[in-house]
């Protein structure tokens, strides 16, 4: 039986595909290949985002499609994500007291994942930073290593009349 395996592990950000190896013995024996290798994927980067439909802006909420590249392995479907939202307060969804984000998994695979980030209207302006990141973390790396984020702009609605009434005549 080998006395030990070897690994190399690439930088933690890298992907790569490295051989498993054992040696018997010591330090001075030679490693021999198990032909077997360890496939390491990169941490998730955002790749893009996109407006599905109107712009947020104070009371009106919005739709993003996010496409994320090496997702986490521990993501399944929507519920193992988590979202905050940074910079701004967010009302609630119409016809509902929920004031987060809502997630929907549009597809995944082990290299990409594309969902749609339902943001309820919100109420204040300024720069939305929305946050997503594994409701459980891969071992041996950080929340921050995997979390993902994207800034948006929320801009106050510009009152603007669109008709005007009548309802008395007045005269002179």
């Amino acid at each position: 039986a080998p006395s030990m395996l070897a690994v190399s592990a690439p930088p933690r950000i890298a992907s790569a595909s490295v051989p498993i190896s054992y040696r018997c013995g010591g330090d001075d024996e030679p490693e021999k290949s198990t032909g077997a290798v360890v496939a390491y994927k990169a941490a998730p980067s955002l790749a893009s985002v996109e407006l599905d439909g109107e712009a947020c802006q104070v009371g009106v909420g919005c739709s993003l499609v996010l496409t994320i590249l090496s997702p986490p392995s521990s993501i399944v479907d929507a519920s193992d994500i988590v979202s905050s939202v940074l910079g701004v307060t967010l009302g609630r969804h119409p016809g509902s007291r929920d004031t987060s984000p809502r997630l929907q998994v549009l597809t995944l695979t082990a290299s990409e994942l594309q969902l749609i980030a339902a943001i309820p209207p919100p109420a204040t302006s300024g720069n939305l930073t929305l946050i997503l990141k594994p409701a459980v973390a891969s071992p041996g790396f950080s929340d921050e290593e995997l979390q993902v984020q994207t800034t948006l702009e929320i801009d106050a609605l510009t009152p603007a009349v669109r008709k005007l009434h009548p309802t008395e005549v007045l005269s002179t």
